[in-house]
């Protein structure tokens, strides 16, 4: 469904708040990352192979305990539990429930060989739901382990995997999935039926199956006392009512997951930018901070307590700092009371146009070709050739994004980045590689 109301969103950078000092360091990039609902307790899950959790006091800054071959976790909003799921032995999966401030598990679901693919926990800490394989959905009491109910959304088993996000409504009445196939979906959390839902966009081949999803999904979230969502996919931020069942607005961001909300649910928080749900507004508010080479960056990932007390901003990837929320939000009241001044920028400038579908005589599987080269002087010339191009190359340049080698993905950032303004279909694509594992390619893609 195509949005009615798509708005050009003016940005301010607001005067920083004051940097907060590094309270912890991940080992390895982060996966996944949340606080507590007092933001007491910060815990990430690092590096995608290895998948640890690590719970941090944020207190004190000491890490308080750590498990291994962890995938799926959740803070319960009592604040003295957290479920995590885990590969326990023998590639078995349990759900285990874990107290704080010890990390004691105290409780433990074995699933066999079929684990689950995502887990929420209930907005009143006594149960959680978690979706096992493509449509089964259980909802297990915290405090005992039992099963209080289950049953099956309705979801086509013939494509997808099953969903692979979760998320719970602010008063646990609506559950929201994403699934690969089918884009995301609202729940009736008590009887299991479809309230709305926001198909992905897919290309099907002609017996059903998915060729390619150019949605581009990354995260959702229930805004708290509301019946609206945010989407994160490749549109950016959708602002959505599931009871029209139609995007609201429409933010381009930069940052790739929902960090959390503040002011009420009025402000989400993507990375280092507050979004204004009421106004449209966008406000970069976090500030860049240097890595131990001195190089200063921008918050990649952010996570919000849901008391909005505290805010953890992830910097290069691995370097965790804390924020005082109420202090941002104090300084976020201020900003909206400037007047945002919005100028068009200057037209850019045509480039040369290819005569005869040729660059120098040369066609463009030429140049592609000429990317790959070894020396750096023949590249430097492929690309320039490519812009001449405009957006010709761009769905190739793409998907070379994609591609197994670092070298092929680097050399494609670099192209897109010399191509300009015309590969903007792109920057999804790019904001992926700002996570890639090859730090060239991150740099740029960062610079694309």
């Amino acid at each position: 469904m195509r949005p009615f109301c798509t708005l050009l969103l003016c940005s301010a950078v607001v005067r920083p708040v004051d940097a907060q000092e590094l309270f912890a360091r991940v080992e390895s990039p982060v996966v996944r990352m949340e606080l507590s609902r007092d933001g007491q307790y910060f815990a990430v899950v690092s590096n995608a192979s290895t998948k640890v959790l690590r719970v941090w006091d944020t207190k004190t800054e000491q890490e308080i305990g750590s498990l291994r071959e962890a995938f799926l976790f959740g803070f319960s909003p009592t604040a003295d539990r957290f479920v995590a799921g885990y590969f326990h032995s023998n590639f078995k999966i349990a759900t285990g429930v874990f107290r704080l401030p010890n990390c004691e598990e105290v409780l433990k679901q074995d699933l066999g060989r079929t684990g689950p693919n995502a887990i929420a926990v209930g907005p009143d800490g006594k149960w959680y739901a978690q979706v096992v394989g493509h449509r089964s959905v259980s909802f297990v009491e915290i405090a005992t382990g039992k099963v209080i109910r289950a049953g099956e959304i309705d979801l086509d088993r013939r494509y997808g995997g099953g969903p692979t996000h979760l998320v719970v409504s602010s008063d646990g009445k609506f559950l929201a999935t994403y699934e690969y196939a089918s884009g995301t979906d609202v729940w009736d959390a008590t009887t299991l039926e479809r309230v709305a839902r926001f198909p992905a966009a897919v290309a099907r081949r002609d017996d059903g199956s998915i060729s390619s999803n150019y949605q581009g999904f990354e995260d959702l979230a229930f805004v708290p006392g509301k019946r609206q969502l945010v989407i994160r996919d490749r549109e950016g931020v959708q602002h959505l009512d599931f009871d029209k069942q139609e995007p609201i607005r429409i933010f381009k961001v930069r940052a790739q997951h929902i960090g959390g909300f503040l002011k009420g649910g009025r402000v989400c928080v993507v990375g280092d930018e507050f979004l204004d749900l009421e106004t449209g507004r966008k406000t970069t508010m976090l500030p860049p901070l240097p890595n131990s080479a001195g190089t200063r960056g921008r918050a990649l990932r952010t996570c919000v307590s849901a008391d909005g007390s505290t805010l953890v901003g992830v910097y290069h990837y691995r370097q965790a700092h804390l924020f005082d929320a109420e202090k941002l939000v104090a300084a976020w009241e201020e900003d909206q009371k400037r007047p945002v001044e919005s100028k068009p920028g200057p037209k850019p400038k045509p480039g040369p146009k290819p005569s005869g579908g040729k660059v120098n005589g040369k066609p463009i599987g030429h140049w592609f070709q000429q990317l790959q080269a070894g020396e750096w002087e023949k590249r430097k010339a492929a690309m320039e050739a490519l812009a001449k191009f405009g957006k010709k190359p761009v769905p190739k340049l793409t998907e070379l994004l994609k591609h197994e080698h670092f070298s092929r993905r680097l050399r494609a950032a670099q192209a897109l980045g010399v191509i300009g303004p015309a590969a903007k279909d792109a920057v999804p694509a790019l904001e992926k590689l700002l996570e890639d594992p090859n730090e060239r390619v991150q740099k740029s893609a960062r610079e694309a």
